[in-house]
């Protein structure tokens, strides 16, 4: 399975160019950029009652995401090498979307 690292760089005023520094810095490995919305969160008090509860959702999808891809394998007695060519989103490998998301 590919493993991906989500990176977040201070921009220090242009995103692009943090982001053509980190491309030039990895050399060899693909590196694609993933703009995010900016985000207004309030007070403090919000952003930590965020954080907590995204903590918590995090570890009830990837459980679930688990159980549901075992589920799978047990079902199709498939490998991971071929489950990995099953496995779509929104008509996508898994790999493909996440390099396309934004």
């Amino acid at each position: 399975m590919t493993l991906y690292w989500l990176l977040s760089v201070p921009a220090q005023g242009d995103g692009h160019i943090a982001w053509r520094d980190v491309k030039n810095r990895v050399g060899d490995s693909e590196v694609y950029d993933f703009t995010l919305p900016m985000f207004k969160i309030g007070t403090l008090d919000t952003l930590v009652r965020l954080s907590d509860e995204l903590a918590k959702y995090d570890a009830s999808y990837e459980n679930t995401t688990g159980k549901f891809i075992d589920t799978l394998k047990n079902l199709t007695g498939a490998s991971n090498a071929s489950l990995s060519s099953t496995l779509v989103v929104e008509d996508k490998s898994v790999d493909q979307y996440i390099r396309t998301f934004s």
